[in-house]
């Protein structure tokens, strides 16, 4: 509620998603060489900066606020006024929903699940794909990630692919991690994608010329699946879980994976606040 009040914003309207769907982000560079006038660089970057690390600090507990907080923040050393509307619009959404937050289940659990995305192409300026990834131990939300690949995916299979191979990492350091807690974890574990191109390559053993540059993955991802670490299974495209981390979302399909994720309000009655069950044996993270 702090940042609400500094920004002077106790009576702005409210906002059910933290981001229209279909918003478009490119640099002002870009603009100029596309001779683009209607969207002014801000005269002074500093607020913007300011703000977005308030932000960038609140996606710990925030996950929803993580996809379009992690997309303003590539633009800190040249804003656009458009932007700033944009990270405005994200307070206007943390303000109607104050007491959303992780929930944490105190039940012990050895099941550790993940799901990973790609979106394709997204930066209208590199035209690099995102990668995103969920993993969650239990029904808790103990991993999330979304990051720019380093390298431009040729179709939306590689940049799925590439995606997986980076869930396949974070669960070796995962399982690492709960074995140096005496927890151990069950195996395989599953990992859901909704690419079934990209899992039929996992399970095609013939490479092929159009997959000869990702070998390397291709090898590392077999090799887990192999020793039993990992196993991939097919997602539809609603339950992806890492949708959440991957583009905006309308208000329905948004609420929805929010839920799943174990994001839920804390000021809201328990009948009304989400899916995850039992919540009483749940402590929330605030």
């Amino acid at each position: 509620m702090e940042l609400i009040t500094d920004l002077g914003m106790a009576g702005s309207k409210l906002v059910i998603t933290p981001m229209e769907c279909n918003q478009r982000f490119i640099t002002a560079e870009y603009d100029q060489h596309l001779e683009l006038k209607d969207d002014e660089k801000l005269p002074d970057a500093g607020p913007y900066q300011r703000l977005v690390g308030k932000l960038l600090y609140l996606t710990m507990i925030r996950p929803d606020i993580c996809y379009v907080v992690h997309v303003l923040s590539q633009f800190m050393h040249c804003p656009k006024k458009s932007y700033m509307e944009v990270t405005i619009r994200v307070v206007r959404y943390i303000k109607g929903v104050p007491g959303l937050g992780l929930l944490m289940s105190s039940k012990p659990c050895s099941k550790l699940t993940a799901f990973c995305d790609a979106d394709r192409a997204s930066r209208p300026v590199s035209r690099k794909s995102v990668t995103r990834y969920v993993m969650k131990l239990g029904d808790s939300l103990v991993s999330w990630k979304s990051k720019k690949q380093c390298t431009i995916s040729r179709s939306s299979a590689e940049a799925e692919y590439r995606s997986m191979a980076t869930a396949v990492s974070e669960i070796l350091w995962l399982t690492g991690l709960c074995k140096e807690l005496s927890a151990e974890v069950e195996l395989p574990v599953e990992l859901f994608c909704d690419s079934k191109a990209a899992i039929q390559i996992v399970a095609n053993p013939i490479f092929h010329e159009r997959t000869k540059h990702i070998e390397i993955y291709l090898h590392f991802i077999r090799e887990k699946i192999q020793q039993g670490i990992v196993k991939t299974r097919y997602v539809m495209s609603r339950d992806q879980e890492a949708d959440m981390f991957t583009k905006a979302l309308g208000r329905s399909q948004h609420d929805y994976l929010i839920g799943k994720l174990g994001v839920l309000n804390l000021f809201a009655p328990s009948s009304l606040r989400g899916s995850v069950e039992d919540r009483s044996s749940h402590v929330p993270i605030t």
